[in-house]
Order: C-alpha cells, then structure tokens, then sequence
C-alpha cells in the first residue's frame, strides 16, 4: 500500500523536527481532528519506537494539514514522501497509519511549493511485473495538480 508522509531530509516528521509548532495554524490544535496515535486506535503502536505516522490517501493528508500549513512545511524544508509499505507491515487508526521505514521503500516525493499546497491527487498508480533483479517490485506513482 501507499502512504504518504510529511518529513524533511531526514525522514523526520514535523512533530518530532525541532521545529516547535511554528508551521501550525490555529486550527490544528484540536486532538479530535488530529489524535495521537494512541487515541487513533493505533494500540501497537507504542511497541515500536521506530514506527513512523503517515496516511494511506493524500486525501487524508490534506484533511490533517490545510495549504497554510503545507506552505508553512514547505518553506522548513518539508516534503510529502509516498512510502512503499506492505499491508501487513501497516498499523491501521482512524485517521492515521504507522509504520517501519525498515519494512518500506520510497517511491516518490513531492516537494511542497505554492502550487504543491493546491489541490493533489494520484492519477496513475501502478505495479509493474517483479523486477528482472528480482528485488522486490518496482512501484510507478504519477502525481498530478488539479488546476
């Protein structure tokens, strides 16, 4: 499955960054609209300190972040990382997943811009046959703006 994450450089979230909430609208404070993910449904997540947050849409994403908020990423260095991630390597909430970034692969990245923090969706997502190297299968994902 896919899921698409905010993070910058480093495959860190702008929960954890060191940025402060400085990225954050007023709008953003409220857990009902953005649980933990303890409060998500996310149990298991606990157990594992390497797990990672993301969402299975980008649907989904642009509901948790508005486009001030992307702007505001955006201009600390944040991108939307689409992750390769297998269905059961996934811990499914209401609103979020979580996952190891050791059980998945980048597949693509949008870099949040102006344009970017409009209106996104995935026109095309495609899995090719296995790999001739026989590492795994290759993932095509095109992203497109809806003007």
């Amino acid at each position: 499955m896919l899921v698409y994450r905010v993070q910058n450089a480093d495959n860190i979230g702008p929960y954890h960054a060191g940025y402060g909430y400085t990225w954050m609208t007023r709008d953003h404070a409220t857990t009902e609209r953005h649980p933990s993910p303890y409060e998500d449904g996310m149990d298991d997540f606990r157990l594992y300190s390497e797990m990672r947050c993301g969402f299975d849409s980008l649907a989904k994403l642009r509901t948790w972040f508005c486009n001030e908020e992307l702007s505001n990423l955006g201009e600390l260095g944040f991108r939307i990382v689409v992750w390769d991630v297998a269905d059961d390597a996934v811990i499914r909430g209401h609103k979020q997943v979580a996952f190891n970034p050791k059980d998945a692969i980048v597949v693509s990245s949008i870099k949040l811009t102006g344009r970017a923090c409009g209106a996104l969706k995935v026109s095309k997502d495609e899995t090719p046959p296995k790999s001739s190297t026989g590492s795994g299968y290759a993932r095509i994902v095109v992203v497109e703006y809806i003007q």
